[in-house]
């Protein structure tokens, strides 16, 4: 799972501005954020805000203002907090008023205890006031874990909004800003203060899959680390001292290990280990929240861990049987492929990488098997703290879908089916991991799902086979029975099915969810293969069948063929979508694509014509 950093990148709050909307019921008038830097990396955080309130829906959560702090390393204080009335009237939220009070659930362990919020009521609000604070969360110690550094990556909202740094003039800061204004820079008294400006702007609709937006929408960037290897060295400094295996671990991971002949499955047996028996636990706060603060010894004991404590223990164990690994700062499950110019942690998740074997391992997905890692985890740029050097995961990784879907109809307009699906490479243990998951009520409802989608009425049942296996593919097998599949008449059609749940038909209806795009988009890649059988009762024959299809091209194989039998027809589908060598497509890629995606649709939509035999 991710690990959310940001109370240390100080992302604003992303805040709907302009004129009152449904959607927005208030208004944005002032949006500034000011960080005063000091040579030992301390820093000051402030914000002023004033919002419109203009409709009453706003009110309920507008009456209260929390603003999130650390209090193991922050005191946060109220200069200043306001209700203004139409007429001009100012009524100042008392002194004692706001409070501390904590975030989220509470929790006996230290790591989690210094999240705090501060809590500003604005008693007496109305629709047409306006509210105002004004706070500064100031560090009174200095980081330890990561002295001296500053960091402030900001996606604006789309009304008016102001950053400004107050920085010691000696202090290199490194900034990448797009759609914001320098309105102005000063020096005095030995520091530079800088305000940018960013006026708002109308924010394109992200169109579905849309992906790496950091490449073109407007953005603020500062940091203080003057590259990624510092940043990885900053990581790594933390990572060194808690990756270090004692005694009984270091006999864990030998034992783990014993008799394997190579270092894949060595690393593979370890990682199997691992996610079987580290519960992840997030840890979102504070210092900890992106650096490495628990040794591997105690992550064994406490049998619980974020990701860098998953990496942890990866590495103290890879290390006691002689596999050198290191750990892998990624994006997951955002929409960062291109890392920005200004080298900050953008990362919000780690993994292990073994450079020998070039490998990734992510012990934290628990529904991922060795040697495969998670869908929205490939073609992501990672930064490998041991060397500082940039990698990259993988663009591609195997995994395939065969069904085998056969109907047997009666004359009586009723079927009996069976449908047999099997998974293969990174796709078996994610949906092995799903059946084994599944409460009773939850597998009994997709069952009933997988008829009534298609329409359908009658009865079902499922053999799931080995799901306590951890590797391997994975076979699903159905049967039942079609209370009504064919439709009532003289003449009858049927949809040119090749299978009957999770088929080539949804994936394709997917690619048209936006017939027109101006973004990057990821290309999902399949390998998807579907045979049916129609075995027809002797009262019917087939009056006509669609076409064979066969499309090639840079996006798709795609092929269908229709074959007569003496008792029917045979479907066979095969769909393989994938980009040589990125998971990223432009809008031209679309483009050039569009044509192949409507005949593959066109093909989906096909008829199987059946009439009486005379």
């Amino acid at each position: 799972m991710p690990i959310n950093f940001t109370p240390l990148l100080l992302l604003a709050a992303v805040l709907a501005s302009g004129g009152a909307t449904a959607a927005t019921p208030y208004s944005i008038l002032r949006n500034e954020h000011t960080y005063t830097l000091q040579a030992d990396g301390r820093y000051a955080t402030g914000t002023e805000m004033l919002v419109r309130i203009d409709a009453a829906s706003a009110l309920a959560a507008n009456r209260e203002q929390d603003i999130p702090f650390d209090a193991g390393l922050e005191r946060i204080k109220v200069l200043d907090a306001y209700v203004e009335r139409p007429d001009g009237r100012r009524r100042h939220v008392p002194a004692r008023a706001p409070r501390i009070v904590g975030a989220g659930e509470p929790t006996d362990d230290r790591k989690f205890r210094d999240r705090r919020l501060l809590r500003i009521p604005f008693d007496g609000l109305r629709a047409g006031d306006k509210l105002y604070y004004k706070v500064v969360a100031t560090q009174f110690r200095q980081a330890s874990l990561i002295p001296q550094f500053f960091g402030s990556w900001t996606t604006p909202p789309p009304g008016p909004y102001g950053v400004t740094i107050d920085q010691p003039e000696d202090m290199h800061l490194t900034t990448q800003a797009r759609g914001f204004t320098a309105d102005a820079q000063r020096t005095t008294r030995g520091r530079i203060i800088t305000r940018w400006r960013y006026d708002g702007g109308d924010y394109p609709r992200m169109e579905v899959g849309s992906v790496n937006r950091t490449a073109y929408r407007d953005m603020l960037a500062a940091s203080t680390f003057d590259s990624y290897a510092a940043l990885a060295r900053t990581f790594d400094q933390a990572a060194s001292r808690q990756s270090t295996a004692g005694e009984q671990l270091a006999a864990l991971a030998r034992a783990v290990a014993a008799g394997l002949p190579d270092q894949r499955s060595k690393a593979l047996a370890i990682h199997r280990w691992v996610q079987q028996h580290i519960r992840y636990r997030a840890l979102y706060f504070g210092e900890g929240a992106w650096i490495p603060s628990r040794a591997a010894d105690a992550i064994l004991q406490t049998g619980w861990g974020d990701c860098k404590d998953h990496v942890m223990l990866m590495e103290a164990m890879l290390t006691a049987v002689g596999v050198a690994s290191t750990p892998a700062l990624i994006d997951w499950g955002g929409d960062l492929y291109t890392l920005p110019e200004v080298p900050m942690m953008y990362f919000n998740h780690v993994i292990t990488y073994v450079p020998e074997i070039d490998l990734y391992l992510d012990a934290t997905s628990k529904d991922i098997e060795g040697g495969y890692l998670p869908m929205d985890q490939l073609d992501k740029a990672t930064l490998l703290t041991r060397t500082g050097a940039i990698g990259h995961t993988p663009a591609h990784q195997a995994g395939r879908i065969a069904k085998r879907y056969e109907v047997r109809l009666r004359d009586d307009g009723a079927a009996t089916f069976t449908y047999q699906i099997d998974y293969s490479g990174h796709l078996a243990e994610a949906k092995r991991t799903i059946v084994r998951n599944a409460s009773a009520g939850a597998s009994r409802a997709w069952l009933k799902n997988m008829l009534t989608a298609r329409g359908l009425l009658g009865s079902i049942k499922a053999d799931y086979g080995d799901t306590a296996t951890r590797s391997g593919d994975f076979r699903i097998g159905y049967e039942g029975t079609i209370k009504r599949f064919l439709p009532d008449g003289g003449s009858k059609s049927i949809a040119a099915s090749s299978a009957l749940w999770e088929d080539i038909n949804n994936l394709v209806a997917g690619y048209e969810g936006d017939k027109k795009r101006t973004q990057p988009f990821r290309c999902e890649e399949n390998d998807i293969v579907e045979s049916a059988s129609y075995l027809l009762p002797d009262t019917l024959t087939l009056d006509s069948v669609p076409q064979d299809v066969h499309i090639s091209n840079d996006y798709f194989d795609y092929s269908a063929r229709y074959v007569r039998t003496g008792r029917g027809l045979d479907i066979e589908r095969h769909l393989r979508s994938r980009q040589s060598g990125s998971l990223l497509c432009t809008p031209q890629d679309y483009i050039t694509a569009g044509a192949y995606i409507d005949a593959m649709w066109q093909d989906l939509q096909g008829q199987l014509a059946l009439r009486q035999r005379q």
